[in-house]
């Protein structure tokens, strides 16, 4: 131990004033009054032996809260743990709300702000993310609209897009290189301040037959070729039956809500009762009419009693109440169509969704083929929020519902277990865009 270093001479201080302090207190006992005080506290070799014990689980706690005190100082409002240098911080911690809101938070100039690397850190990037960031590069050589882009005056051109990803994958076991070659933009947000809702969206696995009968009865279209004008509304396809006897028919559910779900996933499985056989569905287009939120419709509904406003609670007030189901579905006008398919599970990007990283983003302001480090909620196995932990986010899908910087739905996996986890995903974190500095080419030749 060196006897010069400042904080030992502190620490040495403070245990002498503990024992002074403990000395004090027996001789206050020794000289009470009272004599039979006197007599049955005697300095013996056992009462030496307790304030010895004493004392030492005083200096204990003494040295942890100096611990606790310094450790606190250092890591400052944004912690990150464990060690930066091997890129595996993850964990952040904000005073926040239970809806994981960053308690008084101020306002953001605009929509993208950047940030400093100092209060931020990259995830691991493992093989499976190198290859999400591959499948990325593939995305936006897909992408139908080649425009550059410029959001809130950032450069989100395909080729800056394409120089971020680049650089993820080149430098992935260096992540203090990394934040000397990007930038990161902070997203305002619903509110402003930062805070950015993730929901959770899965492929669902739903039963069918080929054939119609008494039960299986809603069907799953296919996109309508040669329609001369408007393309007609829910109400017009499912209350009206403007489009049977087309042809387009791929399947037929036992509940319209599955149907609707699944379009609103974008995909998703069927399973034939009769045969056993799963195909996917992938979205086919829409009938380009503007979503309508039938959990707004139904909050707002003062004649209806329903608390739980997740998919899987409207699904099951739905089932309860058939009177009112198809009116329910009714108050949102846009409908998916779908095609089959023999290939894995993609998003608008046309490159596979991995959970937990594929994001549907708006393109307004994080296209297809953008990368953002993002500070989302993780939850214990009581669907609370336990922490929050910073992970690398790809826009490789596009959904109706998701509008504005302040909300994305993560893909969550397949069938149950990625409804599940989809079902708990309604709270706040915090949302960054990745960008190349402009010159991250001088930035590397340094090093």
């Amino acid at each position: 131990m060196n006897s010069k270093n400042p904080n030992n001479n502190s620490l040495f201080t403070t245990v002498k004033s503990y024992i002074l302090l403990l000395f004090t207190i027996l001789d206050y006992f020794l000289q009470a009054k009272d004599e039979r005080i006197k007599t049955k506290i005697k300095v013996s070799p056992m009462n030496i032996s307790k304030l010895t014990l004493l004392a030492a689980v005083l200096i204990t706690v003494s040295i942890g809260c100096q611990d606790s005190a310094t450790s606190s100082s250092e890591i400052g409002v944004e912690a990150n743990i464990p060690n930066a240098a091997v890129g595996k911080l993850v964990k952040t911690t904000h005073q926040r709300y239970r809806n994981g809101k960053i308690k008084n938070a101020e306002k953001m100039p605009s929509i993208f702000t950047e940030s400093s690397f100092d209060t931020l850190s990259f995830p691991t990037i493992d093989e499976k993310m190198i290859q999400a960031l591959t499948n990325q590069l593939d995305a936006l050589k897909k992408r139908k609209t080649k425009k550059n882009q410029r959001i809130a005056g950032l450069d989100v051109s395909i080729e800056k897009l394409e120089e971020t990803i680049q650089l993820l994958i080149n430098h992935a076991d260096n992540p203090a290189l990394l934040k000397s070659l990007l930038t990161a933009h902070q997203t305002w947000g619903k509110d402003k301040k930062g805070n950015v809702k993730f929901t959770g969206y899965f492929t669902p696995i739903v039963r069918v037959k080929k054939q119609k009968d008494s039960l299986y009865q809603y069907p799953f279209y296919a996109s309508p070729e040669n329609w001369e004008g408007s393309l007609p509304t829910r109400k017009q396809i499912d209350s009206e039956g403007v489009l049977k006897g087309r042809g387009l028919e791929i399947a037929y559910a036992s509940n319209p809500v599955d149907v609707y779900y699944m379009q609103l996933q974008g995909s998703g499985f069927i399973k034939f009762v009769e045969t056993g056989e799963k195909i996917l569905l992938r979205y086919d287009g829409s009938n380009r009419k503007r979503y309508r939120s039938i959990e707004t419709y139904l909050a707002r509904r003062d004649d209806l009693k329903i608390r739980n406003l997740s998919n899987t609670g409207v699904k099951n007030f739905l089932l309860k109440n058939l009177d009112i189901r198809q009116d329910v579905l009714n108050h949102n006008p846009s409908y998916a169509f779908f095609r089959p398919s023999k290939s894995s599970v993609k998003g608008a990007g046309g490159v596979p969704l991995m959970a937990s990283v594929s994001i549907a983003a708006d393109p307004k302001y994080f296209p297809i083929g953008s990368v953002a480090l993002a500070s989302i909620p993780i939850y214990n196995k009581k669907g609370k929020i336990d922490y929050h932990e910073y992970r690398l986010l790809l826009a490789q899908d596009v959904g109706g519902a998701i509008r504005g910087a302040g909300h994305v739905d993560i893909y969550s996996g397949v069938g149950p277990k990625g409804k599940t986890l989809a079902s708990q995903r309604h709270h706040y974190g915090q949302l960054w865009l990745l960008l190349p500095q402009e010159n991250h080419q001088l930035a590397l030749n340094s090093l």
